[in-house]
Formats: structure tokens, sequence, C-alpha cells
């Protein structure tokens, strides 16, 4: 007869799942915390080369951002745009998304490009790469998370069966389906996706805000600084809490 662990040996089980989990969430908050500040310091470039290219005095107005790209400066514009594109269709739909890969498609068709759309473009695709670096390395984590679980589990009902038992591993769509099961509305992507959108708003809403001001560029590189670091708060509970749900589940 298969011994039935009692509720003392459950709680101890949680509590090794626990350590083991915040083990993982700490390695990949580190990685990410890296990766974002990366981006950010690829932002910040992208702000200053475009102080340098169009501000007086360190500063550049709204309506300066609104002026067209020339036509030498939208040729430049292009190529980098389409190096963007080849980018995200070599990546493949897994990777950045297919609203993402529109966007790039419409900028390519456009008779011209404002200097504030070129700043944004540029930038955009900052985020975008981080996002989607944060969504692939994320879902790695928590595949192998439900993995280790799913053995822990099956080696300890043959432990106390005191007898090897058949079992099918979790694999191919069956996998991919647990971990992208959405719950509360939402799997673990749909959540990425969200803050994503949500720090490109907030781009727009700065850059535009910044230039009635009139601040220079590292009043504007810090106030997106912040909200970079925001987001990064966000991922920080959102590793934590989806690590959570799949070692319930």
């Amino acid at each position: 007869m298969i011994k039935v662990p009692d509720k003392e040996y459950w709680v101890r089980r949680s509590e090794l799942t626990l350590i083991a989990n915040e083990k993982s969430a700490l390695q990949y908050e580190q990685e990410l915390k890296k990766a974002y500040l990366e981006a950010m310091q690829r932002i910040t470039k992208e702000i200053e080369a475009f102080y340098g290219r169009y501000a007086k005095d360190n500063r550049i107005s709204l309506l300066e951002t609104r002026k067209r790209l020339r036509p030498d400066e939208l040729l430049n514009f292009n190529k980098q745009a389409k190096l963007y594109l080849d980018e995200v269709e070599r990546l493949g739909d897994k990777a950045f998304t297919a609203e993402y890969r529109e966007y790039l498609k419409k900028l390519s068709g456009k008779a011209y490009i404002s200097r504030m759309e070129e700043l944004t473009t540029n930038i955009r695709h900052n985020i975008e790469t981080l996002s989607t670096g944060y969504n692939i390395g994320l879902g790695q984590i928590l595949t192998e998370a439900y993995q280790d679980g799913f053995y822990r589990t099956m080696f300890d009902i043959q432990k106390q069966a005191g007898f090897g038992i058949s079992f099918t591993t979790p694999g191919g769509k069956q996998l991919e389906m647990a971990i992208r099961e959405r719950w509360l509305g939402q799997n673990y992507s749909d959540r990425i996706w969200a803050d994503k959108n949500k720090l490109i708003i907030q781009l727009e809403q700065i850059l535009s805000q910044e230039f009635v001001r009139g601040r220079g560029p590292r009043e504007v590189a810090k106030d997106f600084s912040d909200k970079m670091q925001t987001s990064y708060y966000n991922a920080q509970r959102l590793i934590r809490t989806e690590l959570n749900y799949i070692s319930n589940k």
C-alpha cells in the first residue's frame, strides 16, 4: 500500500520549493536589471545624439521637434528603420509583437517623418528589444520551474510507493499551454506587453512635456530613467508572482 505523506511533509516540501524559486527569481532579477541598465544607457545616447543634431544652446522646442527630416536625414532614418524591421523578421513571431512589426512597416511607407518620430522610433526599439528579451527569459525560467516541480513530485510519489511508476514527461504543446495559461485574464506575456505599452505611452508624454518646458538632455533622460526604474520594479513583482503560480500549478 502506498504511504500517504502527512501534512508536515507537504509543508516542508512547499518550503523547499519556495527557497528554490527565490534563488531562481533573484538570479533572473539580476540579469534583467543589467538588461534594463544597458537599455537605458542606449536610450540616453539616443537623446544626447538628438540634441546634438537639432538643439541650440542645449535646448529644443516642441515646434522644432515637429519639423520634417531633410531628404538626407530621412534616407538615414529609413535605413535604420529597415535594420529594425530586419531584426524583427529574423527573430520571428515568438520575439517581437505583431503590432510592433506593423508599426515599422507603416513607417517605411510614410512620405515624411518628423524629428520627434525619429527619436521615439529609436528609443522605442530599445524598449521593444528589452521587453522581448524579458519575455523570452521569463518563459524559460517558468518552463524550468514547471519541469522541476513535476519531476520532484513524481520522484516523491515513487519514493512513497516504494516502486517505479511510469509517467509522461511534460513537453511540447502541453508544456507551452501550462506556462501560457491565462489567470486573472492574462498570462505572463500579456502582462509584459501591457507594461511595455505603458512605458511607450509615457515616453511620448515625457518627450512632449520636456520639450515644451525647454529642458535639456540630462533632465529628459533622468525623467525617463525614473519610468524605467518603475518598470523594473513591476518586472520584479511579476517574476515572483508567476513563479509562485507555476509552482502551485
